[in-house]
């Protein structure tokens, strides 16, 4: 008999998002090409809300994008430097 996959928890799922690239929709952002799994990234996304969801036990956002920025480990964002002030440290350039 074949194991089948264990279904994910409801809270693995609720934490999880997903953006879609290509035809109809936006072009891959800068750096998408790069990532690989496990790398960690911040993820900017500019649109409009299009969908608002708020129950007792959940609640919940869709917007249609309008531009989406990546920032990886391998390049130092605004918020660092900000951070980064905030700290008093110097920022390199």
């Amino acid at each position: 008999m074949a194991k089948t996959a264990q279904p994910e928890s409801v809270d693995e799922w609720r934490r999880r998002v997903s953006f879609d690239f290509g035809k109809g929709g936006l072009g891959a952002p800068e750096g998408f090409k790069e990532l690989s799994i496990g790398d960690e990234v911040t993820v900017m996304v500019t649109g409009k809300v299009n969908n608002l969801n708020q129950t007792e036990d959940t609640s919940s956002f869709a917007l249609q994008m309008e531009k989406i920025e990546l920032e990886t480990g391998a390049k130092a964002g605004i918020s660092d430097a900000l951070k980064k002030a905030a700290k008093g440290q110097k920022i390199k350039k």
